[in-house]
This record gives structure tokens, C-alpha cells and sequence, in this order.
């Protein structure tokens, strides 16, 4: 059980809000409007049953979420530059794919305390403790978004803990031989010190490869379309 909630937690870090995307274009004046459209469908190439939508306003709401994570001066203002925003809509191509994967094994749905976690996850991702109700402001942004959001991501979580569960536990041969040889960030510090923190971030970088493999594995056998290109 403790490994099981170890993984899932691992799971979970890896779902805090990723890197720049994007959700709506600002007005050069004015008040910021957000501007909707479909940016991928997700299991299908068009709409239809059981084909998901990415929508441009996913996508940028993500992007200022990651800003806002990052520590940005103004992330609800920023302007969203397209490597951001191309990111952030990769990341939510991958979430949506893998949602799908879940749904289709019957992986069991969030419980109620996966949901809030996930929520306490957002809250958590703004430090200043005010740029998130000032996005909800702003944006105009509604609790059934912000839901949805804790909802996928929770759901991804328990694929990735489900199938990802007794892979990423690193032996200490393993450990010491990966310190020796990789780059990290602990370079120059003795193993016996650096140790726990090395292990947690290589179990970290070992499961967002094993993540990377598997979206580009369901990108192979699940149909889907991107529409919003940059």
C-alpha cells in the first residue's frame, strides 16, 4: 500500500501545472476576452460520440496556470508566446489520450479525496496566493472548469499509478551506478548526502519517460486530430 501511495503521489507531482500554453488572445486595449475554438479532437478526427475536444481556451487557461506555477510577474496578463502555448497543448493532447486509455480499461474514477487533492494542487501552485482567484476574475473562469481540470488530471494519476506501480524503484546499485553517470543536478556532492534527494528526482525523471513512452504509444493506436497549429 505505502509504495501504491507513493507512486500515485509521484503521479500527481507530475500533474502540477506544466509548461506555458495558452487560452485566450488579449486585446491590444481594454478589458482581455477570450476567444474559444476547437484546438484538437481526441479520439476521433472529428466530432462525434466519444471524441473528446482540446479547446483553445483549455489550452491557454493551462498555459496561465503554468505561468502562475513559474512564479510570473503578471500571469494573467502575460502575453502567451507559441512555444508556450505548443507545449501546453502537447501536454494536454497527452492528459486527454491517456484519459481516454482509462476510461476504455475501466481504470476506477477519482474518489472525491482524489479531487480535492488536485484542487488543493492548484491552490497550492500559487504562491502569492492571489494571482489564482484573480485569474478566476479575469477570465471569467467557472467552478465546473477548474473541476474538470482536477478531474483529469486525478484520473490520469490512477492510470499512472495503476500501470506504472513496482517500475520506478531504483535498486542501490542501480542508484549509485545512475549517480555516477548521469546529469543531474547533484553533481560534485557525495553520494551518501546527496542520496534522497537524487532518488527522488530520478524516480521523477524515470517516470516522466515511462509517461512520454506511453503517450507516444497512444498517439500510434488512438485517433485524433490537432487543428490549432502554430
Amino acid at each position: 500500500m505505502r509504495r501504491a501511495a507513493a507512486t500515485l503521489a509521484l503521479c500527481g507531482a507530475l500533474l502540477l501545472p506544466p509548461a506555458p500554453a495558452a487560452r485566450a488572445e488579449l486585446t491590444a486595449l481594454g478589458e482581455p476576452e477570450r476567444v474559444d475554438g476547437v484546438a484538437a479532437f481526441v479520439g476521433g478526427r472529428a466530432p462525434g460520440e466519444g471524441v473528446l475536444l482540446i479547446m483553445r481556451s483549455d489550452v491557454e487557461l493551462r498555459a496561465r496556470l503554468s505561468l502562475l506555477a513559474a512564479g510570473a510577474a503578471d500571469p494573467v496578463h502575460a502575453p502567451l508566446p507559441q512555444d508556450l502555448l505548443r507545449a501546453t497543448l502537447g501536454e494536454l493532447l497527452g492528459e486527454t489520450l491517456i484519459v481516454i486509455e482509462a476510461s476504455r480499461l475501466s481504470i476506477a474514477m477519482p474518489t472525491a479525496d482524489d479531487l480535492l487533492e488536485q484542487r488543493l494542487r492548484l491552490a497550492a501552485a500559487d504562491s502569492s496566493a492571489i494571482g489564482l482567484p484573480a485569474l478566476i476574475s479575469t477570465w471569467g473562469l467557472s467552478e465546473g472548469e477548474l473541476g474538470e481540470i482536477a478531474r483529469r488530471r486525478a484520473m490520469v494519476g490512477a492510470f499512472l499509478a495503476a500501470n506504472l506501480e513496482g517500475t520506478l524503484q531504483a535498486s542501490e546499485t542501480e542508484l549509485l551506478r545512475a549517480f555516477q553517470s548521469e546529469e543531474h543536478p547533484f553533481a560534485g556532492e557525495p553520494f551518501a548526502e546527496a542520496r534522497e534527494q537524487f532518488s527522488m528526482w530520478y524516480t521523477q525523471k524515470r517516470l516522466q519517460e515511462s509517461v512520454a513512452r506511453w503517450v507516444v504509444s497512444l498517439k500510434d493506436r488512438t485517433p485524433h486530430r490537432v487543428v490549432w497549429t502554430f
